[in-house]
């Protein structure tokens, strides 16, 4: 069972970045998050934005429709033994060759999600 649950979040975390090169990463955040997703905010503003469409905005601010500055995919993958909560682990990368808040090239990331009921 973990080892599906597992495959599963890693299957959703892709598609949540492979959406976001193609519709743009302020839509893909409003797709694939929640009314109750909560974003730490930015390297320079640690302000908390909860809510999808909330943070949707303020990922994709400055950025045209259909464009994502940057593509991820989880390195690691770790399941709660119940299935329904887990996080993906990984980097984040521009998709141009350009400087990501200061830090070089890319930054790790770590990113928790909760199974739905009805997809349990």
């Amino acid at each position: 069972m973990l080892a599906k649950a597992r495959a599963s979040l890693d299957e959703a975390e892709r598609a949540f970045s492979d959406e976001a090169q193609t519709i743009g990463i302020g839509p893909a955040f409003v797709k694939f998050g929640s009314a109750d997703a909560i974003n730490l905010g930015r390297p320079d503003d640690r302000t908390v934005v909860t809510g999808s469409e909330a943070i949707g905005r303020m990922v994709g601010e400055g950025y045209a429709a259909g464009i994502s500055p940057v593509n991820w995919a989880p390195d690691r993958v770790i399941v709660a033994s119940s299935g329904d909560l887990g996080v993906t682990i990984g980097w984040i990368k521009p998709n141009e060759t350009v400087v990501l808040f200061n830090t070089g090239t890319g930054y790790k990331y770590s990113e928790a999600w909760e199974r739905a009921l009805s997809a349990v």
